[in-house]
């Protein structure tokens, strides 16, 4: 996806940000962040996890700079980072999740027993709102949900298809999945 130009203007950078040259970096930042994003929203599922991980691999990239060759393509290289970053976050999550998975457990347990009308009116309220909010996306956005959600295709398969890049269709999906989340949100405030 680089020209020659980009990765000229690349290696330029590199070398000044191994020179020490914190503005260099911050311009490498800036020419690579979005496309690091929509690299690790297909292997990620929140928003806020990519991020992180986002923030992670540019700081392990800062910290590795010396190892970068400035004649070698510096996306890839980022990209390689941010997959460790993502790897490392994804097990990191996985430990904690196994201490904090019996204390959650239990507590919903609890919940459950307390509120077990309730929760169950308030699940069937979520679907509903959720298929209403499905509902007012245009056909393209929900034949694009259905795809992804419904019948598990993979994100490279329908970019694929629809002759589009993977990470601009994981941008859309992780973009469609916020929007969603705000509409839920915004009718369970309407509930109360």
């Amino acid at each position: 996806m680089h020209d020659a130009d980009a990765n000229n203007r690349d290696g330029e950078l590199v070398t000044r940000a191994q020179a020490g040259d914190a503005g260099a970096f911050d311009a490498l930042v800036v020419r690579h962040q979005a496309r690091l994003r929509s690299y690790l929203a297909r292997y990620l599922i929140s928003a806020e996890d990519v991020f992180d991980v986002v923030q992670d691999a540019f700081l392990d990239a800062w910290k590795q700079r010396a190892r970068v060759d400035p004649q070698r393509d510096f996306g890839a290289w980022l990209r390689g980072v941010a997959r460790n970053c993502a790897g490392t976050h994804l097990r990191r999550r996985a430990r904690n999740r196994g201490r904090e998975r019996s204390l959650v457990d239990e507590a919903l347990l609890d919940l459950a027993a307390q509120n077990a009308d309730a929760a169950e009116e308030q699940h069937l309220a979520d679907i509903k709102a959720l298929r209403d909010c499905v509902a007012e996306l245009p056909q393209p956005q929900r034949r694009l949900l259905a795809r992804r959600y419904v019948h598990g295709e993979a994100v490279q398969d329908i970019a694929r298809s629809l002759s589009k890049q993977a990470n601009t269709l994981s941008m859309t999906l992780l973009r469609l999945r916020a929007a969603l989340r705000s509409c839920l949100e915004r009718a369970r405030g309407a509930e109360t």
